[in-house]
């Protein structure tokens, strides 16, 4: 579940095929067809939210009180994820949140950049770049100032958006031994999870 919430909290990038407008003065790029005023007060609202929801994930992926509140509004009812290791897996919020909450948890630091957002509808795909350390109790599945691409795919539910999946890249080589102490991580989570 950690390499999952980790997915979840660091999702990567997907390459830019649109043709992106940028606000002046804006870090963020917004892909957008041709809308009407009215359309466009709809546009900015919801990415405001989405850029919101983004930055607010970094601040709450520990397992306390306040941030599973902040989780289980911002999972869909069942996300998809792809793992800077490789890893895919797909659960329901419900499982997401038991992992969180009982797992032993280490802490991360997330900086976030080139946040983008393209909306489609009821749909947002939002991709950005994320440098991420961790300092987690296995010195050896911690990472350093780690260049990480993420997407992260959202649905627009009772006037709520979700994400419903999400994927995340390393832009840097993942030492080998990283990827042994994940495998180990995940096959004795399934061990428990069995019991």
């Amino acid at each position: 579940m950690r390499s999952l919430l980790v997915a979840l909290v660091t999702v990567m990038a997907v390459a830019d095929f649109g043709a992106a407008q940028s606000e002046p003065g804006s870090r963020f790029t917004t892909t957008r067809p041709s809308v009407t005023k009215q359309q466009q007060h709809v546009i900015n609202a919801d990415e405001m939210v989405l850029r919101r929801l983004i930055e607010d994930s970094e601040r709450f992926s520990t397992n306390d009180p306040q941030s599973l509140a902040f989780q289980r509004n911002y999972l869909g009812d069942s996300i998809t994820v792809l793992t800077p290791l490789g890893q895919l897996g797909h659960a329901t919020r419900d499982q997401v949140l038991a992992g969180m909450a009982a797992r032993n948890q280490g802490s991360a630091k997330a900086d976030i950049s080139n946040l983008r957002v393209h909306l489609y509808g009821d749909t947002a795909v939002v991709t950005y770049d994320m440098r991420l350390t961790t300092a987690h109790s296995d010195p050896r599945i911690n990472v350093r100032d780690n260049l990480q691409r993420c997407t992260e795919t959202f649905i627009k539910r009772n006037a709520r958006w979700q994400v419903i999946s999400s994927a995340t890249v390393s832009a840097n080589p993942i030492p080998p031994e990283v990827y042994d102490a994940a495998r180990r991580g995940t096959q004795q989570q399934a061990q428990r999870s069995v019991k």
